[in-house]
């Protein structure tokens, strides 16, 4: 829904999956856009419904014009309407399979980011709690080995964070 809502030149925000609803006078994003094949909702006029609702009302088509429309648009090569011969429908599902495997790779991808993120922020926590737990109490010039090396490593450990935040962000804009 995000893809074709995009193509079609609406800009849904990254942060709130909303968009400007193009079936009433919107000046603010009302309209929310749902992950995966969620398809759409309007909080302010109630039109909602999948991706192909979404191109029918957007365009005043039927069912199968709208598809025919997405796939003409988005060059889905679904020969809609007309058959195919075996080596056609083969290639069509290899190329579906590739799409697939692709979406795959790039899930498991974004899992193991967060994962990176997530270890360098348990390690940061786990430092600044350290660092805390063992500040010196009086002017004795005595350190503990823990706040030492806590404040050794806070710095780095906060630099992590930083860079796997980093790399997630520029993931999501190059995958969204």
């Amino acid at each position: 829904m995000r893809q074709v809502a995009h193509g079609y030149g609406f800009n849904v925000s990254s942060k709130t999956s909303k968009m400007i609803c193009p079936f009433h006078n919107d000046s603010h994003p009302s309209m929310q856009v749902y992950p995966g094949d969620g398809g759409y909702h309007c909080f302010v006029c109630g039109a909602g419904g999948d991706v192909i609702d979404f191109v029918q009302r957007l365009f005043g088509l039927d069912f199968m014009d709208a598809c025919k429309k997405m796939d003409q648009d988005f060059n889905l090569h679904l020969n809609i309407g007309e058959s195919r011969s075996r080596e056609e429908r083969e290639a069509a599902e290899r190329a579906f399979q590739e799409r697939m495997e692709r979406k795959r790779r790039i899930e498991q991808r974004k899992k193991l980011l967060y994962a990176i993120y997530h270890a360098a922020y348990n390690r940061y926590t786990f430092l600044d709690i350290l660092k805390r737990d063992n500040a010196p109490t009086g002017f004795d010039g005595v350190f503990s080995p823990e706040y030492v090396y806590a404040c050794k490593h806070l710095d780095e450990a906060w630099n992590s964070v930083q860079e796997a935040a980093d790399k997630i962000r520029q993931f999501e804009e190059k995958h969204n």
